[in-house]
């Protein structure tokens, strides 16, 4: 199929389901059934708070609770079913996720392509690195398609997920207790427990809201290494907690401060075979710790709203790869360059990799009111960070000293001023512009040892010493777009939108001029044509077609090479087309649902002249979701309840330089329960068919989630 008549395609479903939009009787000429109208999530994806409908963008909003009620706990049991995004897991805070087909490349050298967000505080990790957040009392989860880079700035160039949690609430006193049992299939048993409690200290005026969460979960993999080995070694050991103070002294002024941290213990890596059984020769725990603070004061003017957003985060992660096990690869080169002296055996090889990111963010916005014709948002933004990178290779016990020592600390800060200005040319149109100017300056230091050479006559490392980097750069990330509402319920919108993911040094310093140290940022103009609507009552459909070019990739060079003739430069670039599509409808007790989402990636442009004309790897064309939610009234105010779910996902190429593909998947999710009043009892399934989805290619590989069975109760006062 050609590609411009695969976007032809593209463009005749969107404008299929524009015309629903338009004509609302022609998509559905009587409506039979009697369901009461859905609330409609409130959200602030323009920074001021609208209906999920009336935004003229792509966005999928989910409602916290509503998560909890389908037995979903964290980003992997829900992200799946959202529109255009891809998951992949190397197992629980190793997230990598991508957003119509941009994903992140140049692994732990390059910044991730979607900005993730807890409340206001950004979130810190490499592609591979999205933290997992539970559902427990959280108010939604907002995903915005990107880029959007005028209102959140550099790394949105996918998107953005937001996660925002419950206000507490003066006016009442609040406690919530849940708990679940957890039996997983090839493994042992877990529990997780919730509670939650919200005190109105002084009433309309001051209250206080604390959550704290525990995850006690037995793993599924055993390890066969008779050194390490054991059953169900990627055991999950959490705690997560969150309070929040907020003080409304007078009408137009409001103060809030929150805490919030994680403490994650993990036994090893999801990475085995389809018998979940893996051969590990060290101890591969992994520990990762998040601890976040926001102060934000917010003054109501009567021109306009003025939020100020103070943030610190501290992200701490420790993690062991055994090589040989994992890929073998310097060994490999060891015998490549000539072997080992006689006598000399590496009995087991390992890397230690510890990661150590802070940084602080300040943000002023004014917001103007939103019953005028001209709206405006504009805000200053700082942030300082540093990132600590130290990297071990070691060997037990033939060889009694570290033989390679990497350190890199990054250290940079980026200011910003953005604006994006709405008006309404009449009450059906909308012209919508904004504009973010960005200045970062970056310094990284490497410190590099390399003692191969007394073993081995080569150096492993392409340089050994102190060295020094110093960049930095500004650019514009501009929006256009124009919002026309045919009726009250429905819109349809089309936008231009540009976003960047910024410079970085790769992992190691190169003191030979072979390659350049540092690469630059990488840019994406995006194009989009989208409607939404409500009708009857009863009935919401979505729909959205776009076109992505994608500019000066930040690409591996040598992918296939040793880990030392690999690094980061920006010789690529690629198109991304495709569409989404999804509709819920509301019958008196029940509601159903789901979308369809495709998508086109092809890199136009690569240093590897064999790459050019395939797909990005990671990238499934095709995916989509199903749902039905049902609450039968059983009398004495009890009901029964039902939920139930399935995925899909289809093949995608893994690797360039290995010529195998990732199969397709499908995923099923069920629950049912009892609820009267202030408590439910909940049987749910996660993976009811026990699917294996293999991240990766070969024998060994990372792999999700088996069934899960589980029991939960909730109970509100």
């Amino acid at each position: 199929m050609s590609v411009k008549y695969k976007q032809l395609s593209s463009a005749a479903v969107a404008a299929a389901i524009l015309a629903g939009i338009m004509h609302p009787g022609a998509a559905l000429a009587q409506s039979g059934a009697e369901a009461p109208e859905e609330g409609e999530i409130v959200v602030t994806a323009t920074r001021r708070e609208e209906s999920v409908l009336d935004v003229p963008l792509s966005i999928t909003a989910l409602s916290g609770d509503k998560l909890v009620a389908e037995g979903k706990d964290d980003l992997a049991d829900y992200i799946r079913q959202v529109p255009g995004v891809t998951f992949r897991q190397q197992s629980p805070g190793l997230n990598e996720i991508s957003i119509r087909g941009v994903s992140g490349g140049g692994g732990q050298r390059a910044k991730a392509p979607i900005s993730f967000y807890i409340d206001d505080v950004p979130v810190i990790s490499d592609p591979g690195a999205s933290p997992d957040v539970k559902t427990f009392d959280i108010e939604r989860v907002e995903i915005l398609r990107g880029p959007q880079g005028t209102l959140f700035g550099e790394s949105a160039i996918g998107g953005v997920i937001r996660i925002i949690s419950k206000r507490p609430d003066p006016n009442k006193f609040e406690a919530r207790v849940r708990g679940s049992y957890l039996n997983f299939a090839h493994g042992e048993g877990g529990y997780n427990a919730d509670v939650m409690l919200n005190i109105p200290v002084v009433n309309d005026k001051f209250a206080i809201r604390g959550t704290l969460s525990r995850r006690d979960e037995g793993g599924w993999i055993d390890n066969l290494s008779p050194a390490f080995g054991g059953q169900n070694i990627n055991d999950l050991d959490f705690w997560s907690g969150r309070v929040t103070a907020l003080w409304t002294p007078t009408p137009d002024l409001e103060i809030s401060a929150t805490g919030f941290f994680t403490r994650s213990e993990y036994g090893g890596r999801q990475f085995a075979n389809r018998d979940y059984e893996q051969t590990i020769n060290v101890d591969e725990a992994r520990r990762d710790n998040i601890d976040q603070f926001n102060f934000t004061v917010k003054y109501d003017f009567d021109f306009a709203e003025l939020v100020s957003s103070t943030n610190y985060f501290k992200r701490t992660t420790s993690r062991l790869f055994d090589l040989f096990s994992f890929n073998g690869f310097l060994p490999g080169l060891i015998d490549a360059e000539g072997g080992l002296p006689p006598g000399t055996v590496f009995d087991t090889f390992y890397q230690t990799l510890d990661i150590d990111d802070k940084s602080f963010v300040q943000e002023i916005r004014l917001i103007s009111p939103g019953d005028s014709a001209f709206r405006w948002v504009a805000g200053l933004y700082y942030f300082d960070t540093k990132n600590n990178v130290g990297v071990d290779f070691m060997e037990i016990p033939s060889i009694p000293f570290n033989p390679l020592r990497l350190r890199r600390v990054e250290d940079y800060q980026q200011y910003a001023a953005f604006g994006q200005v709405e008006y309404d040319v009449s009450s059906r149109v909308t012209l919508i512009t904004g504009l973010r100017y960005t200045k970062e300056d970056r310094k990284i230091n490497y410190d590099q040892s390399d003692d191969f050479t007394s073993l081995t006559g080569f150096r492993f490392l392409p340089a050994i010493g102190i060295f020094d980097v110093d960049l930095g750069y500004d650019i514009l990330t501009p929006k256009f777009a124009i919002q026309f509402k045919p009726s009250d319920q429905a819109q349809i919108y089309v936008s231009a939108t540009n976003g960047f993911r910024g410079p970085g040094g790769n992992t190691d310093f190169n003191d030979n001029g072979v390659r350049q140290n540092v690469y630059g940022a990488e840019k994406i103009w995006s194009y989009e044509l989208g409607a939404k609507g409500r009708f009857f009552d009863a009935l919401t459909m979505e729909a959205a077609a776009f076109y992505t070019d994608w500019k000066d990739r930040q690409e591996v060079v040598n992918p296939g090479a040793p880990f030392n003739e690999q690094y980061v430069s920006n010789i690529g670039s690629a198109e991304i087309y495709g569409f989404e599509a999804s509709l819920s409808y509301a019958f008196r007790y029940v509601t159903v649902g789901g979308n369809i989402s495709y998508t086109h990636t092809e890199i136009v442009e690569s240093g590897q002249t064999a790459f050019v004309g395939l797909p990005l790897t990671a990238q499934p064309e095709w995916r989509g979701s199903a749902y039905f939610d049902a609450r039968f009234p059983l009398g004495n105010r009890f009901y029964l309840k039902a939920h139930g779910d399935i995925s899909f996902e289809g093949d995608k190429i893994f690797s360039y330089t290995t010529p195998v593909k990732e199969g397709s998947y499908k995923l099923v999710n069920a629950i049912i329960g009892i609820a009267r009043d202030n408590w439910s009892v909940d049987l749910f399934v996660r993976n009811l068919t026990d699917e294996f989805i293999a991240y990766g290619a070969g024998v060994n590989v990372s792999v999700n989630e088996p069934r899960v069975i589980g029991l939960a109760f909730d109970v509100s006062f």
